[in-house]
């Protein structure tokens, strides 16, 4: 099953768009499956294993690990939106 969510962090990698990504914002919403509780603004369930681990794995040179928490850490710093996508994404690792 390909899906897309290497190519689209590969995309927002070479755009210096982490943040986007992981947002959802511009472009970079991966759709939620139907059956997905809550209310989130990407699906980090797809995102997680299907884009940053796998590009991460494949690509260690990339330097992603530090690339993500520059990006949680900025999103910190942020508006309540980007405090809420930082929690979300350090509760979902």
């Amino acid at each position: 099953m390909v899906r897309g969510e290497k190519e689209l962090l590969l995309k927002a990698i070479e755009k210096n768009e982490i943040i986007k990504y992981l947002q959802g914002r511009d472009g970079y919403r991966v759709e939620m499956e139907p059956w997905t509780p809550g209310v989130l603004p990407t699906d980090w369930m797809k995102i997680i294993p299907d884009g940053i681990y796998e590009v991460y794995k494949e690509n260690p040179e990339l330097g992603l690990d530090k690339m993500f928490e520059y990006a949680i850490l900025e999103m910190m710093d942020g508006e309540p939106f980007d405090t809420y996508v930082a929690f979300f994404g350090v509760h979902s690792i």
